[in-house]
């Protein structure tokens, strides 16, 4: 839909293409023309992973995934059942959260276990995971309407290089 979007992380006011601004978070999505013009942003309290198709705006961050149109207007948004699965990239265990999205609209995310909950529920699907803080990750498919089609998860505490999933 002509436009570009860079997640980021800005703290105080930020001077953009003619535009001050100051983000009430340090987490910003910012949008952008096609021909680079500062449009908006929408800020969030942790890291956030994004992709977008067509009008749509997909966001993931703590426990939550949503759909926005390019006003950043909140089309769905859907929550896990306690704080121990995020999507945000922070922290020492570095970057978790990933998102993509494909021509149906339908998206995969990534995130990972940050507490001890054994089990969490994201919309109509529950994840298991193991025993303690081990940073398991897990994989959630959803469709467009931001219904959970199923998920799973991968233990990643043997190998530093699961602790950084691409999709």
């Amino acid at each position: 839909a002509d436009n570009l979007y860079a997640s980021s992380y800005i703290q105080g006011p930020t001077f953009m293409s003619d535009t001050t601004y100051t983000a009430s978070g340090n987490y910003q999505i910012i949008q952008f023309d096609s021909s680079s013009a500062f449009r908006r942003y929408v800020s969030k309290t942790r890291g956030i992973v994004v992709d977008a198709i067509d009008n749509d705006v997909y966001l993931a961050y703590l426990q939550t995934v949503e759909k926005l149109d390019t006003a950043f207007n909140t089309i769905w948004s859907q929550t896990a059942s306690v704080n121990d699965l995020t999507f945000s990239n922070y922290g020492g265990q570095g970057s978790h959260g990933s998102i993509k999205v494909g021509n149906n609209g339908h998206l995969v995310v990534s995130g990972y276990e940050n507490g001890t909950a054994p089990t969490v529920t994201f919309d109509a699907v529950t994840l298991t995971f193991g025993p303690g803080i081990d940073n398991e990750l897990c994989v959630i498919k959803m469709d467009t309407s931001g219904n959970a089609l199923w998920a799973t998860t991968l233990d990643s505490s043997t190998t530093n290089d699961e602790l950084y999933p691409k999709i």
